[in-house]
């Protein structure tokens, strides 16, 4: 009887369980598993669109409380713990809120995700809790280096709570890091916060440093509807230069050289102000310069070329170069996958690293292909490439490979058994990788 009443509860409540629905539509249960790190909502939300972008609909209905279920003072989500993909999102429900980890089980006949923060107790999810405005949360760091193998000698590790969020290294060997509330400056020696720029705008997202060191944020998330300019050097007065107003959703940003804001498009809502198009923005004035058109789903990555070129790659599988003098498409690099990454190589050719794993090797003058380098069965998100023109590859599956990109061979390959999902270089020479609760300072 009790096995009778746990179905029909679930098959009840799984009709208007729209996070389901919509979650095996978009076969997210692999971003949701990879995800299972994050903190906060936004955070979480931010992880799974960027592993797959077709699960932004999967992931808002995860944390929309009118569908969880009212049992006595607390809201639950109803969860069947037999099946994988719902044991995946309670879990990630309960890291939205900041708790460490969620379980299906039953209670009284009824199958709930309960959050819990350790092994012996267990919390319910208070109504209030989800429509909370802010949350407190704490910062705790590991500053011993320790050793480590192959060509990875040392690192430091430097826990947080606050999910995926952008990096960006800062001449004076600092970092840069998004978090829910405020930009985060790190002293990457120590591993301790130096600085937190703080403003009454939330959710800060893309980073950028313009010629004179100021630094430009957008906020609002993904969807992205302010820009403030920060004066780095100002600590006694007001830091903030100026604030620019925007209505665009954009995942991704260059400064040019000329100081202008490239943005590449994150998703398309279907509203009026949306567009697929890549925008370059006055930094000072915040006026649409120019709009290049041609991509037909989201930019992943641009870099600027010399020679006023740009470059972007889409999840349309093409990676485009662009003529900056007058936005026209000089050449268009077809794929046989998305294409996550691009890295100008040392010999001027352009390295685009694919969905499947692959990486392909153009010459960018003409735009014939070169070659083909199998990097691994996972997709390839990031692309450095080394003081030797070697270029590194890395995935949010946690490898970190070296290639010689001109004849394709492997010089080091690294499981750091942990999620990738930013990488970057400080100025003294040291690799940063970033997941979602810690960001690594390798040597």
């Amino acid at each position: 009887m009790k096995l009778v009443v746990i179905f029909l509860f679930l098959v009840l409540n799984q009709l208007n369980a729209y996070w389901l629905g919509t979650c095996i539509k978009a076969n997210c249960e692999d971003a949701l598993k990879l995800c299972n790190g994050c903190y906060g909502e936004h955070g979480c939300k931010s992880c799974v669109s960027s592993l797959n972008l077709e699960c932004i609909e999967c992931v808002n209905d995860i944390y929309n409380k009118n569908d969880l279920d009212i049992i006595g003072s607390a809201a639950y989500m109803i969860c069947d713990s037999q099946d994988s993909l719902q044991v995946n999102a309670c879990h990630l429900f309960c890291r939205g809120q900041y708790i460490k980890t969620g379980n299906c089980i039953d209670n009284q006949n009824i199958p709930i995700c309960q959050c819990n923060n350790n092994q012996q107790t267990t919390i319910g999810t208070k109504l209030a809790t989800l429509s909370s405005s802010s949350t407190t949360t704490t910062t705790k760091t590991k500053t011993s280096p320790y050793i480590l193998n192959l060509d990875f000698k040392s690192k430091l590790n430097v826990s947080f709570q606050h999910g995926n969020y952008p990096i960006l290294s800062l001449p004076n060997g600092d970092l840069l890091r998004s978090s829910d509330m405020n930009i985060q400056i790190w002293d990457t020696e120590k591993g301790v916060i130096k600085r937190n720029l703080t403003s009454s705008i939330i959710h800060p997202w893309l980073l950028g440093l313009l010629s004179n060191g100021d630094l430009v944020a957008t906020y609002g998330g993904l969807l992205m509807n302010q820009i403030l300019v920060w004066d780095m050097n100002e600590t006694s007065k007001e830091p903030v230069k100026r604030i620019l107003e925007t209505h665009f959703p954009m995942g991704c940003l260059t400064v040019l050289k000329n100081d202008d804001l490239a943005f590449g498009p994150f998703f398309n809502r279907g509203n009026e102000e949306d567009t697929l198009d890549i925008m370059i923005m006055d930094s000072k004035n915040g006026l649409i310069k120019q709009r290049l058109v041609g991509h037909s789903k989201i930019v992943r990555q641009l870099i600027e070329l010399s020679n006023n070129r740009l470059v972007s790659c889409s999840d349309d599988k093409t990676v485009k170069v662009w003529n900056l003098l007058n936005g026209t498409l000089i050449h268009n690099l077809q794929h046989p996958e998305r294409v996550e990454s691009v890295a100008l190589l040392k010999n001027g050719q352009l390295a685009c690293g694919l969905y499947n794993g692959h990486i392909h090797i153009w010459n960018i003058d003409d735009g014939t292909y070169v070659r083909t380098i199998f990097i691994s069965k996972y997709p390839t998100e990031r692309l450095k490439v080394l003081n030797n023109g070697y270029l590194l590859g890395g995935s949010s599956f946690g490898y970190l490979k070296i290639w010689n990109p001109d004849d394709g061979t492997l010089k080091s390959s690294f499981d750091t058994n942990q999620l990738i999902l930013r990488m970057e270089f400080l100025s003294n020479g040291k690799l940063v990788t970033s997941s979602n609760d810690d960001f690594i300072v390798w040597s």
